[in-house]
């Protein structure tokens, strides 16, 4: 039950036979932050549709308002009347009909409200609604199905010339319908006209105002004047939930992923290319983009591929010793590791490596496989050369067949980028294709001279100059938790066979998570509800919801930590991102202290909910990565 519902409220309906309500700021929001702010989206909207452009429409509809009511000597004008009273070098009737469109569009039920009026209903009583407004009864009915209201009676200034406000429109009430006025009571959240006055007149008034705060953005972090800001606060607004990882996702993620999604789209302009979403990042960016604009459906589509998934055709194709090295992660691998990366653990190969006395167990880092004198590369030169010929050649063509499947050539790749892999490998497969990348970014310094010069972009960093200088450090201060907000709970996927739909899986089971099935879900919510108003967006970029992420990842506060620091960071050990042991643990435990920071997802996390204190985490944590990086 909510605040409002509560018992004494229930008791008071049941003692009266007639519930009022206002309309608007009561039983219906509005997804602006002002009435007038309507105004402003019908200009928009106008201005793409007509050739008779109009500025200022906010201005020139008020005073049209203001002239109807002094031409007409009425106390509230009517829709009609206002119209009549605008230039007609404009196109009157279709901003007319913007307006009409735009009022069903930013109209919400109040949720809480929404609960009153349906318990009022279960309760048989008797339901009207009292309004100032410039609309006429059938035009508010309209609004107030679009929401869920079946309400007939509506009492409306324009349509009686008397308003709520100088309580005529309740006398008026009151003497037509012969009620007495102690079974009446009324809703609203006006202080004069739907609570002092009406209850000068006798009636049960209860004012009604909103408790409901964003949890994340608001006038200090966001710049309200913008349109666009003020939809996506008014939505964030008005869909407000009891669950913080629901509310992350609608107030800051969805954002994000609506400004990438719209970059994405003016990005990928040339329709010879299919979009190819790659797993598991971009799954829920994908369906978003589908949502968001259906008519592109048909160049898109989920790409099941992984840097794993990819290698061993690529060792088919460039079967060489230093091939395998470049591919190799920095940090120390076991044979058995390196061999089950290439889906190279076969039992054949397990077999001959024992009869050459090669032990699976032995371990190497990268540096000591490049010198050419170890046992892996004997390895390479006795058996698996041979192999990856021969098992490579059926995975590569497994692999065409699947990417044949999804497009006739040439594509853009979608993913979260970083330094371009993926990409990289699937040009040097395919060099007679035309493969693109657009990502969430590309390291500005990439390896790999393809992705950085011609053939890749990226929306937060990477020929993006205009956008703040320490983007990159700080997103992968937050890597793993920044990817894992956006990831999709199924397994990796691991190979091809010849069998569509071609990708075979790994066969761990994949942990699911349903605070990342939450936040994801209020995410995918805000895309629905954004869809609505696209056509009222301003055409501009904003990073302004990147800069919130970021900040929250950066700089959480105690209670971001502890529940953001509960998300699972990896399947099999069941790590959490940020799940620190106490001070006094680690004081008597040093060696766990270091072990246990370095597997956690999020270390600034990870400090902020072990020292709980206010420091500089994330300049903490970037000296610690740079003297990492000069190490090595």
């Amino acid at each position: 039950m909510t605040y409002y519902l509560n018992n004494t409220i229930k008791k008071r309906i049941l003692k009266k036979n007639v519930i009022s309500f206002d309309i608007f700021d009561t039983l219906i929001n509005r997804n602006c932050l002002n009435p007038s702010d309507i105004f402003d989206f019908v200009e928009i909207k106008y201005n793409k549709l007509s050739n008779k452009k109009i500025s200022n429409f906010k201005s020139i509809r008020k005073k049209a308002a203001s002239i109807a009511k002094e031409k007409n000597s009425v106390e509230e004008a009517t829709f009609d009347q206002i119209y009549e009273c605008i230039n007609k070098k404009y196109d009157v009737e279709l901003l007319k009909e913007l307006e009409i469109q735009a009022e069903l569009d930013f109209c919400v039920a109040n949720k809480e409200m929404k609960e009153i009026y349906d318990f009022a209903v279960k309760s048989k009583k008797r339901i009207i609604c009292v309004s100032d407004m410039y609309f006429n009864s059938n035009m508010l009915k309209r609004i107030l199905n679009k929401c869920g209201y079946e309400i007939d009676e509506i009492y409306v200034s324009s349509e009686f010339n008397m308003k709520k406000r100088t309580n005529k429109l309740f006398k008026e009430l009151l003497r037509e319908n012969k009620f007495e006025r102690n079974e009446i009571i009324h809703f609203g959240d006006s202080k004069k006209g739907d609570y002092l006055y009406p209850k000068l007149l006798g009636i049960s008034t209860i004012l009604i105002r909103s408790n409901i705060k964003t949890n994340y953005i608001n006038n200090k972090v966001l710049d309200l004047s913008t349109l666009n800001n003020n939809i996506i606060f008014s939505l964030s607004k008005n869909n407000v939930e009891s669950n913080i990882y629901y509310n992350f996702g609608y107030e800051v993620i969805g954002p994000v992923c609506l400004y990438f999604l719209i970059w994405l789209k003016n990005k990928c302009f040339d329709k010879k290319y299919k979009l190819l979403f790659c797993a598991r990042d971009m799954k829920m960016i994908y369906e978003m983009y589908n949502v968001l604009f259906p008519n592109e459906s048909k160049r898109t589509n989920y790409f099941y591929v992984s840097r794993r998934s990819l290698r061993l055709p690529f060792l088919y194709k460039y079967n060489y010793y230093d091939s395998i090295i470049n591919t190799l992660a920095d940090h120390k691998l076991r044979i058995v590791d390196i061999l089950d990366n290439f889906n190279l653990l076969t039992n054949d190969i397990i077999l001959k490596m024992k009869e050459l006395n090669i032990f699976g167990s032995k371990t190497f880092d990268k540096k000591s496989l490049s010198n050419y004198e170890n046992q892996f590369y004997y390895l390479y030169e006795k058996i698996l050369r041979t192999e990856i010929d021969k098992l490579g050649k059926t995975e590569y063509n497994c692999f065409v067949n699947y990417l044949n499947s999804l497009t006739t050539k040439d594509f853009y790749l979608i993913d979260m980028g970083w330094k371009g892999t993926t990409q990289k490998m699937l040009m040097d497969l395919f060099p007679e294709r035309k493969i693109k990348g657009a990502y969430f970014g590309v390291e500005t310094q990439s390896k790999y001279s393809e992705i950085n010069h011609m053939s890749s972009d990226g929306y937060m960093f990477f020929k993006n100059n205009e956008y703040i200088n320490d983007i990159q450090t700080k997103i992968y201060s937050s890597e793993v938790l920044f990817e894992k907000v956006f990831s999709a709970q199924h397994q990796s996927t691991i190979k091809y066979n010849d069998i569509n739909p071609y990708y075979v899986f790994e066969d761990k089971q994949v942990l699911l998570d349903d605070k990342i099935s939450v936040l994801q879900e209020g995410a995918f919510k805000f895309i629905t509800d954004i869809k609505v108003y696209l056509d009222y967006l301003e055409e501009k970029n904003s990073f302004e919801f990147v800069d919130i992420l970021i900040d929250n990842l950066t700089s959480p506060n105690l209670t971001f930590a502890k529940f953001f620091g509960e998300i699972i960071n990896d399947n099999m050990y069941k790590r959490k991102m940020a799940s620190p042991k106490s001070i006094w643990y680690y004081i008597f435990h040093i060696k766990h202290l270091k072990r246990d920071i370095s597997e956690s997802g999020w270390k600034i996390g990870f400090m902020k909910r072990l020292f709980k204190i206010r420091l500089p985490y994330y300049y903490i944590y970037k000296i610690a990565y740079e003297r990492k990086k000069r190490s090595k």
